[in-house]
């Protein structure tokens, strides 16, 4: 429990999380029988290794322009949020999440909307009040956004996304390997180290001040 309490607190930094760390979620539940198999190893040694990785996640500023790359798989819905800059697409931070038994019963389309929705409050600091575009190699979300007469949880997903100024682009699938990735590969007290006082213009990143003013 407490290595995946460690891994968890740095997910941003590891691609495709929530699908590495399935496995052992899966034995620490209350439900089942704790036991370590062949596929928690291979968990646990593939965390060790992706946080022993340098991280690859680039400053934001507040000139250039978002995108956001989303996708769903059977078990959890991922994203990469990135902004092209001059030097090209660079990953801002990257986001997954397991699906809940209920979600996971959502057809393919659904599981895409909700990758969409998922995200876009989760980076909402980043995007709301410019426009970006959103990647997807789902085909159908293109039209979706103008469904005529949406009902029930549709039309409550549908209601909080306009707000966003948001462009969606479907783009094939193998070139959409990133955000698809780490949908197919879920925090608690504060770590000791927190400091409520810290001054962050004084941090390294100036991507935090940043954001916490709402770029």
């Amino acid at each position: 429990m407490s290595f995946l309490g460690l891994v968890n607190y740095h997910r941003q930094f590891i691609p495709k999380f929530s699908d590495l760390a399935a496995p052992l979620h899966a034995v620490v539940s209350s439900k089942t029988t704790f036991v370590l198999g062949e596929k928690q190893g291979e968990a646990f040694g593939a965390l060790k290794k992706a946080l022993l990785q340098p991280p690859v996640l680039s400053v934001p500023n507040a000139e250039d322009p978002f995108i956001l790359d989303t996708h769903a798989s059977d078990q959890a819905v991922a994203a990469e949020l990135l902004q092209v800059q001059q030097e090209g697409e660079k990953v801002i931070a990257n986001g997954s999440y397991a699906l809940s038994t209920e979600q996971r019963r959502y057809c393919t389309t659904r599981k895409e909307l909700l990758a969409i929705v998922r995200f876009t409050r989760q980076f909402r600091a980043y995007l709301l009040g410019r426009q970006f575009k959103i990647r997807t190699d789902h085909a159908s979300l293109v039209w979706l956004l103008n469904f005529k007469q949406p009902q029930g949880q549709l039309a409550r997903w549908l209601e909080e996304l306009s707000q966003f100024d948001m462009v969606i682009e479907h783009r094939a699938g193998r070139h959409h390997a990133n955000a698809d990735s780490l949908s197919r590969r879920p925090v608690g007290t504060f770590c000791g180290n927190y400091n409520g006082q810290a001054n962050l213009q004084d941090l390294p990143c100036g991507g935090v001040y940043l954001l916490y003013q709402g770029i």
